[in-house]
């Protein structure tokens, strides 16, 4: 009797600390759904849309859309992953990124409501920014979706935006100055996340996918960057989140 009581003692601890824990998790899980639901049904502003028109004079209305939209798939990456650092792979996309910072009051409301905090646009700057600037990138190509973009506007070729991704838009779009990735390079940041350090835990997402097939297409040609239009500028691949 007298050790029976311990017991249960002990027993209804590590039963309060086990519902204590699943009531955070389910509390974090929930706020996670609600910030996420709300990215997803965001109406961008739409003096946004009308910069993004005097960046990209050519871009039709959905041309446009389809950046747009790029830029949610880019807020939805950072809410699935909070505290990570990525790499932005879009000039078109960085250059939306940047528009909307300027609309300052609109975007913190937005930040508190699909992050909880404001979110930061950090270039790359200073020794080794080279390298963080690829692990950056590696985690987006790693854990970003493969094709996420679905909006039916006509892009380069005749093709649809349905089913490209963030390292696709450039090229879809025809976007001068933009960032295109060879089946090498996409190739090459999978083993970088594979190995490094930035990859953690998460290292195997991604890595038994061919490159051509994790893009979305197979795709040729080499890599350029530019500076994006529009008033706030660009840096495209060497900024990121954080």
């Amino acid at each position: 009797m007298t050790v029976f009581f311990p017991l249960i003692f002990i027993a209804v601890i590590i039963l309060i600390l086990v519902l204590a824990a699943k009531s955070r998790r389910d509390q974090k899980t929930k706020k996670h759904e609600t910030r996420r639901r709300f990215i997803e049904q965001y109406a961008f502003p739409a003096l946004l849309r009308h910069k993004l028109t005097r960046a990209y004079p050519t871009l039709s209305p959905d041309q446009v859309s389809v950046i747009l939209e790029g830029l949610r798939e880019w807020f939805l990456l950072i809410a699935d992953y909070p505290g990570r650092r990525f790499g932005m792979p879009s000039v078109a996309v960085d250059t939306a990124w940047h528009e909307f910072i300027l609309m300052t009051r609109e975007y913190e409301r937005f930040c508190q409501d699909a992050f909880g905090q404001y979110l930061h646009h950090t270039p790359n700057q200073g020794a080794g920014s080279e390298a963080r600037e690829r692990d950056a990138l590696a985690q987006t190509y790693a854990l970003g979706p493969v094709a996420a973009i679905a909006v039916g506007a006509a892009v380069a070729g005749g093709a649809t935006a349905a089913g490209i991704g963030l390292f696709d838009i450039d090229r879809a779009l025809g976007i001068d100055g933009g960032n295109l990735y060879s089946n090498d390079e996409l190739g090459e940041l999978t083993r970088r996340h594979a190995t490094s350090a930035g990859g953690g835990g998460d290292a195997s997402v991604g890595v038994s996918i061919d490159a051509g097939e994790r893009s979305g297409h197979g795709i040729d040609g080499e890599s350029s960057g530019g500076d994006g239009g529009g008033d706030g500028g660009g840096c495209g691949g060497g900024c990121g989140s954080e």
